[in-house]
């Protein structure tokens, strides 16, 4: 691991280190990237997936909503809410408000009031300071106003919506986070919330149930409706605008999801490595994780897709062939792989194949990804460059075919819904195995 050469003035106060004792880099960039992955969740994916739930002329206000609450809850955040949710005590419920914006109160290092547990156990001091801690509370609490307003689409105006955001933030969201995330008087209960359970979710559900029952009309019900935006592909003849089979729900998510988990590799895990390594690493680490982003898309879409979901060559291996043409990517998808023997016929999703081309090649991407973690300075780009094309052709198509293609690991009964064999294991095999060859030149040099 290597020093930092960029020192943030706030540091540099008389003879205090430009790096504090108590800061570790790697906590702190983890805190961070988790709060930018959060946050993408929000915007762009809500914002995208609420403009396309809903009749054209609700579209932009939809969309405006869940942008209008990732943005208005940032200065209700540091100005007064932050510290509603984790300063000091006011009511068992509630906490002080204050501001969060001065440097005195950002650079020092951050302390968890929620860990005080009566006076049994002291307050945790993590290794990074308060400023990260403002901005990883605020991806959740801007998230929690975004699916609140799910509930609303097509129900509210974006008039309203701009002056409930920073009243509900308020008078609602912090109470919720001071008491169990705060110290408060649940979690002195011993009610514990490590992944938003109660704060999060439960809160902008029973929000969104309640929101949702009181700015119903009967009538006015909500705005669902068909698309107004047709693509030209689906123009041939007499065939209708949006295909009977199309499901735009079952769409929307399955692009969704593969964004969010292409998120995980690119911005995600290209600035981990950087952060892992020597700074003369850190350029060629973060670049394995770009490039491999990058050039599996072409090789996907050239040969591996249909090699990993196309008609079985052998037991293994699917037949390599393009997935670009309209011909093939247009028509309702296929997936072989439900074709159990002869007892069940192949499953058709409600979605075409362009849909399940992407979705599968955001999980391909990110296994190379994940794979390069085992030789981060040990591999020149160049050398990567060479292994990924390789890899993904000779190592996880047959994978995907055995296990998701219909392959011979299916018939035999193999499930894999989560990627435990396609993804994780085929990418730590791999990683031990690379890591295992490079070790000798890598201890020798110290390179």
């Amino acid at each position: 691991m290597a020093n930092s050469s960029v020192v943030p003035s706030a540091y540099l106060q008389g003879q205090i280190p430009a790096v504090p004792e108590w800061l570790n880099k790697g906590d702190n960039a983890w805190q961070m990237v988790s709060a930018a992955l959060v946050g993408m969740q929000g915007m762009p994916g809500l914002v995208i997936l609420y403009a396309g739930l809903v009749k054209k002329k609700w579209a932009l206000n939809s969309a405006f909503m869940a942008l209008f609450a990732f943005a208005a809850v940032m200065p209700c955040w540091v100005l007064w809410a932050y510290k509603m949710s984790f300063g000091e005590e006011l009511l068992p419920f509630w906490g002080k408000a204050g501001l969060s914006v001065s440097q005195d109160y950002l650079i020092p290092q951050t302390v968890l009031l929620s860990t005080q547990y009566k006076n049994i156990t002291a307050a945790a001091t993590p290794l990074y300071p308060t400023a990260t801690m403002v901005f990883f509370q605020y991806a959740f609490a801007a998230v929690t106003v975004i699916l609140l307003a799910g509930s609303v689409l097509g129900r509210m105006s974006i008039r309203a919506w701009m002056a409930f955001v920073p009243l509900w933030i308020t008078f609602s969201y912090t109470v919720g986070a001071f008491s169990v995330w705060g110290g408060g008087f649940l979690f002195q209960w011993g009610v514990m919330d490590y992944s938003g359970g109660y704060v999060v979710h439960l809160a902008s559900g029973a929000a969104g149930f309640t929101a949702a029952y009181w700015s119903y009309n009967l009538e006015d019900p909500p705005k669902m409706a068909n698309s107004s935006v047709v693509p030209s592909a689906y123009l041939q003849g007499q065939i209708p605008a949006v295909p009977e089979w199309l499901n735009k729900g079952d769409n929307a998510w399955q692009m969704v999801s593969a964004a969010l988990v292409g998120m995980q590799g690119m911005p995600g895990l290209v600035i981990l490595y950087a952060g892992l390594v020597k700074k003369k690493w850190a350029l060629n680490s973060a670049f394995m994780a770009l490039f491999a982003f990058a050039a599996v898309m072409p090789c996907w879409v050239l040969w591996a897709y249909k090699m990993s979901f196309g008609e079985k060559l052998l037991p293994f291996w699917g037949k390599a062939g393009l997935s670009v043409s309209q011909d093939y990517l247009i028509p309702q998808t296929v997936l072989l792989s439900t074709q159990y023997k002869n007892i069940t016929a192949a499953a058709t999703p409600l979605y075409p194949t362009a849909t399940m081309v992407f979705f599968q090649y955001a999980f391909a991407a990110v296994t190379v990804i994940l794979l390069a973690g085992s030789v981060l300075g040990r591999m020149s780009i160049r050398a990567w460059m060479a292994f990924v094309p390789l890899w993904i052709t000779f190592s996880y198509t047959v994978g995907a075919f055995s296990v998701w293609g219909g392959g011979f690991l299916f018939q035999w009964g193999v499930m894999d819904y989560s990627g435990g064999y396609v993804v994780h294991l085929a990418s730590g095999a791999a990683g031990f195995t690379a890591a295992y060859w490079v070790r000798k030149s890598f201890y020798i040099t110290g390179n």
